[in-house]
């Protein structure tokens, strides 16, 4: 269980993409859900289901302000999902995505998460040129281009 927030989308969606091949899934086990349509209760059911596919899946839930200050449309009732924290399904890989700056630490459903899963932010502190360097994969480009291709392209990755 994963909830990944922070204002660079592209980092959180970098950090999902490598979940996704690390747990080898296919792309039939994994579904997208967004939180200001659909509610935590139609997440916490699908969670606890066995995928038709697969052995396991992995359930992504993008626009997840239930665990910030912000208000989603939808009024969830987050008591669902912290007993599902306590007994979750280990077929099953959630991952929340927020692109918003902080978590509320104060709510019950942030600190249950933290006590049972991972969670990481994004955007603070990234060092920019290493992020352009790592998406250059094998092929070399020394500082100086990184810098000038920073400078002609801009700093939103």
């Amino acid at each position: 269980m994963y909830l990944f927030y922070g204002i660079d989308s592209y980092l959180i969606d970098r950090e999902i993409k490598k979940i996704m091949n690390t747990e080898n899934i296919d792309s039939n086990s994994i579904t997208y859900y967004d939180m200001d349509e659909v509610n935590i209760k139609d997440v916490v059911e699908d969670a606890s289901m066995q995928s038709l596919f697969d052995n396991k899946k992995i359930i992504i839930c993008e626009n997840a302000y239930i665990f910030t200050g912000k208000s989603n449309s939808i009024e969830h009732n987050t008591e669902i999902f912290e007993k599902y924290i306590l007994n979750s399904n280990p077929d099953t890989t959630l991952i929340f995505k927020v692109v918003y700056d902080k978590i509320d630490d104060r709510k019950k459903i942030v600190k249950s998460i933290k006590e049972k899963g991972i969670v990481k932010e994004f955007g603070k502190n990234e060092n920019i040129n290493e992020i352009v360097k790592s998406m250059f994969d094998d092929f070399k480009i020394s500082y100086t281009d990184i810098n000038y291709l920073i400078s002609r392209a801009g700093k939103d990755l």
